[in-house]
């Protein structure tokens, strides 16, 4: 207790090895600070790109928009009854699809 009275006391100030100290723990904080920041720009800029592909390929979807290729068959069987065959189409991009009939002339049924 008498050395802590001792040390609030004493008027000679800190020693340059205790500045240093403090110096080089200001300067690893900072550091550490700045690399947290260069980060989370880094992964802030990465989502940005992820969301503005996931908005292009729904807006695509919701908007019926097919890729090259997008028509396929669909065949639906069912036990004791004939087979069922439908055009279908996919409308999206890359990861993201919605599905419908695919569109046939007037008048006419879609191709078996």
């Amino acid at each position: 207790m008498d050395n802590l009275r001792k040390k609030l006391n004493n008027t000679r100030g800190e020693t340059l090895i205790e500045t240093l100290a403090a110096i080089l723990v200001a300067a690893l904080s900072v550091a550490l600070l700045v690399g947290a920041v260069t980060v989370s720009g880094q992964i802030n800029r990465q989502a940005q790109v992820s969301d503005e592909d996931f908005y292009e390929q729904l807006t695509a979807a919701e908007a019926q928009t097919p890729p090259d290729d997008a028509a396929f068959p669909v065949t639906i069987r069912e036990e004791g009854k004939t087979d069922a065959h439908i055009g279908a189409r996919l409308y999206g991009g890359d990861d993201l699809y919605a599905y419908g009939r695919a569109s046939s002339p007037a008048g006419e049924e879609a191709a078996p």
